[in-house]
């Protein structure tokens, strides 16, 4: 799925037509809510429309107000999910709470009945209407809606949503996630909403995008959970590619599990090295982890692999558990090619940051120098000169090099004993006979037959000789044959 950055933000919309057919099935669009906001798009559209200002959403004709009841139970998305009620033309909040419940039926809102039911076995017990339940007795005794929001801890931290008597869960979805407000200890939304600008600039809700991408990023729940730390702690989750946040509220709390990397920690050892094309193909080195928080003296990989891979411009970088890194691998069948383009004199720096389980972070260095590869050449590298038909002979080069900008040839004028070249950067050359009066070889007179030899260079140097046959002239042998 696209992320919200790719998605098209259109500012004023009050109404969005989804095209719905009589049987409640989308005609050809795909729509939800995602990051807390309308989005709609076609299957083979790459570039979805978000409406964040949306007020109501049309439904084959019917339009249904966002505003109207309680937003714990999601109108439009309740009717999309479920066809029957979409069909029958019932108010989708009087048929949650006259059969929806009953069935087992999502609110298809952030409330999640299942979840308030297994963690209120009185209310379950009693047969109760969750929805109704939290909106009436819930909230006020402290229970909580959904796993990621913290009713008791909204209320103490939004001091004005406690003193407005409003609902707190109502208060978070229609307001309060959109301006920053955190549903719980474990999530910082405006932490999160000032680390992602492109959010905050469409009004996103940044839970949501936690929930649905952050957390596969990287990205810091808060200042008290830190996803890097926590999954890099608990390789289970991380191999499981279980949402870390979530199995911390679930299970890692009561089992307590590392969520941060409280003290830094000292990292030294050797953290550079240097590869040279043809010469030194790889270096190695290890790093030290102090830190003096348990269980952190190491560093942060891929559990499945117990390495982890870091990709530079050249080659890359393997860090194990241990501190103990290599940059490059060698095969003298299969050649760098990458390192092999940078000609003599070249270099390069490549730049791996590493990081401890603790989150403590640390760079290693690599020096990259070229060197210079001898070029390929073939072509044509003779000719034959016949005066007595031109005193120009021609031919054609061609060159292959590894180093970046020198497939190629120093053009110019190349003199010879019998004449000069000139030389272009593509290898075509052409020779001009231009005779050496001291051996007795003019053009127009006669003379003996002579051979020109002339070294021509390759953009890095190499010399290349060029053989120009010059036919005798004039001479008797010349005028019997």
């Amino acid at each position: 799925m696209a992320s919200y950055r790719d998605y098209d933000v259109i500012p004023g919309v009050t109404v969005v037509e989804v095209p719905v057919d009589e049987g409640g099935y989308l005609q050809g669009v795909l729509f939800g809510s995602h990051f807390g906001l309308l989005m709609k798009a076609h299957p083979y559209d790459l570039t979805p429309d978000l409406y964040p200002d949306a007020e109501a959403v049309v439904l084959h004709g019917r339009q249904i107000s966002l505003s109207q009841g309680t937003n714990l139970v999601d109108d439009v998305i309740y009717l999309l999910a479920n066809k029957d009620v979409f069909r029958s033309g019932m108010d989708p909040e009087a048929h949650y709470f006259q059969y929806g419940w009953k069935e087992g039926r999502a609110t298809e809102s952030l409330l999640d009945a299942a979840f308030y039911l297994s963690a209120n076995p009185d209310v379950q017990a009693a047969g109760v209407n969750p929805v109704m339940h939290y909106l009436e007795y819930g909230w006020r005794e402290g229970r909580d809606p959904w796993l990621f929001f913290d009713t008791d801890f909204y209320l103490r931290s939004q001091p004005d949503v406690a003193a407005s008597g409003m609902n707190p869960f109502e208060h978070y979805l229609q307001y309060g996630r959109y301006e920053g407000r955190s549903p719980n200890l474990f999530f910082d939304s405006a932490l999160y909403l000032s680390q992602n600008p492109e959010l905050a600039a469409i009004g996103g809700d940044p839970l949501a995008d936690y929930l649905e991408t952050g957390w596969r990023e990287g990205r810091a729940a808060s200042a008290v959970f830190n996803t890097r730390v926590y999954l890099a702690m608990n390789p289970d989750v991380q191999l499981a590619g279980v949402n870390p946040l979530e199995h911390y509220l679930r299970y890692g709390r009561d089992e307590g599990r590392v969520i941060n990397g409280g003290e830094p920690a000292t990292i030294t050892g050797v953290d550079t090295g240097l590869v040279r094309d043809g010469e030194i193909y790889t270096a190695s080195g290890r790093l030290l982890v102090d830190d003096p928080d348990p269980n952190q003296n190491a560093f942060a990989v891929q559990p499945e692999t117990g390495k982890t891979l870091f990709y530079g411009d050249y080659d890359y970088l393997t860090l194990l558990p241990d501190g103990h890194w290599t940059y490059g691998y060698y095969n003298p069948n299969v050649p760098n090619l990458k390192l092999a383009a940078l000609p003599a004199g070249a270099v390069r720096e490549e730049v791996f940051t590493v990081r401890t389980v603790g989150d403590d972070l640390h760079e290693i260095r690599i020096r990259v120098e070229g060197s210079n590869d001898l070029p390929v050449i073939g072509g044509g590298q003779s000719a034959q000169l016949d005066e007595s038909k031109s005193l120009i002979a021609y031919g054609a080069l061609t060159i292959q090099d590894r180093d970046t900008g020198e497939s190629e040839f120093r053009e110019g004028q190349y003199a010879g004993a019998y004449g000069s070249v000139a030389l272009a950067a593509n290898g075509a050359w052409e020779y001009t006979f231009s005779g050496n009066a001291e051996e007795g070889v003019v053009p127009g007179s006669p003379h003996d037959a002579a051979t020109d030899r002339i070294i021509l260079l390759s953009a890095d140097g190499t010399e290349v000789p060029v053989t120009v046959q010059i036919l005798a002239h004039g001479m008797a042998a010349d005028l019997v044959l």
